[in-house]
Order: C-alpha cells, then sequence, then structure tokens
C-alpha cells in the first residue's frame, strides 16, 4: 500500500512536470516594426508564426526592373530572410516547431550575427531615404556592408544589377500605399491575377506596372 501512494505521488510530479516542461518551451522573439511599418528579420535555426497584423515577404526574381515579392501564408521557416510589413509596434513572434524547407528562390539573405553581406556582387539594405522606403545601397557602389544580426539584406548578382538601372541612384524599389485614386487602374496580384480595388486585402499588388501595398 505504501508503495502504491509512494508510485501515485511519483506520477503526479512526472506528470506536473510535463506540464511545466511544455509552458516552458514555448519561446517568443520580440521584433520592432518602426514608424516606415517595415522591418527585416532572419534566423537560421527558428521557425516563427507570422503575427495577426504583419505580413511576411520574400523575394524571388527581379523583373522588368522591379522587384517581385512573394507573402508566406502563416509561417516564416527557419533560414528564411523576411521583409515584414505591419503597424508601429513591437511583436512577439512564436518559435513553432515547423519542418517546412526553406524556399528556394529567395534573394533576400542574413545572418544569426553581424556580418560582411555575401551571396551575390550588389548588396542593399531596406530602409528609409528621402521620405521613401525601398532597398538602397548600404555602401556605395553597393558593394559589402556590415548586415546587424537577425537582419535581411537584398544580394544581386552584376547582371540583375545591371538590369535595374535605376538601382545606381542607390534605390531598389518603392514600396507605395494605393490609394482610392486606384480605382479605376488596372491591379494584379503578384501572380498575375487581375483583381477590383473594392476587393483588395492586405498585401501587395502591381498597379499599372508598380508594386503598391495594401495595409
Amino acid at each position: 500500500m505504501k508503495h502504491l501512494r509512494y508510485f501515485s505521488m511519483l506520477l503526479l510530479l512526472l506528470v506536473a512536470n510535463v506540464g511545466f516542461a511544455d509552458e516552458v518551451q514555448e519561446e517568443t522573439v520580440p521584433v520592432t516594426i518602426d514608424a516606415a511599418e517595415y522591418a527585416t528579420l532572419y534566423y537560421s535555426d527558428k521557425a516563427f508564426e507570422i503575427p495577426e497584423g504583419v505580413t511576411a515577404h520574400i523575394v524571388i526574381s527581379v523583373e522588368g526592373g522591379k522587384i517581385v515579392f512573394q507573402e508566406l501564408s502563416g509561417v516564416i521557416p527557419a533560414g528564411t530572410a523576411v521583409v515584414l510589413n505591419g503597424p508601429q509596434g513591437t511583436y512577439d513572434f512564436k518559435v513553432v516547431n515547423d519542418n517546412s524547407e526553406t524556399p528556394l528562390y529567395n534573394m533576400l539573405r542574413g545572418y544569426d550575427f553581424s556580418h560582411l553581406t555575401e551571396g551575390g556582387d550588389v548588396y542593399y539594405k531596406l530602409t528609409v531615404m528621402n521620405d521613401k522606403v525601398g532597398f538602397y545601397w548600404g555602401e556605395e557602389n553597393g558593394e559589402a556592408f556590415e548586415s546587424g544580426a537577425h537582419k535581411a539584406y537584398l544580394a544581386l548578382s552584376a547582371y540583375e544589377a545591371k538590369e535595374m538601372g535605376f538601382f545606381f541612384d542607390g534605390l531598389a524599389t518603392e514600396i507605395r500605399s494605393i490609394g482610392t485614386e486606384t480605382l479605376n487602374d488596372e491591379i494584379y496580384t503578384i501572380g498575375g491575377v487581375r483583381v477590383k480595388a473594392d476587393k483588395l486585402q492586405k498585401g501587395i499588388y502591381i498597379v499599372n506596372g508598380k508594386k503598391m501595398v495594401v495595409k
């Protein structure tokens, strides 16, 4: 009988410890989006659930002098550098167990520590210049620059950079908001599907050949 009571107490302790371990294992990483409403993020060993109100995008190609973004759905796989968009604030990105593979075609790069950019010939960082959000050279002529820990940057080949003539002014692309003046314009999703202005949801669209964002 004494052994039975001992076994019961031990079992209860084990159950309690399992519950406590599950609670401790839930990890979040705070990420701040500034007044420009954009930020970048990269973790080699952590997958994140995308918080409500925030979108995450990778860069999949450079076409016709423009950068093409692709929005991720639900989760940012480990090892994926992204551009975040959302209202200014600090968000808790929940670390999740996710085995999704890192997207193969992503021109964004990142490190877990401060590091000189690599993986391309010309490099750009997401920042604000002349009150415009965009990818700009981090150093003169797009040379390698010191990128911060867990930050993402854009790496292009010399050929891709040459195709983007206005890159040599420093600006790679602009992200603009869609307003009511676009109601009669031609609007397409990143995938090339035409949509009506009054049917738009949050995301990035091509409006008259220019990339714009709905917040």
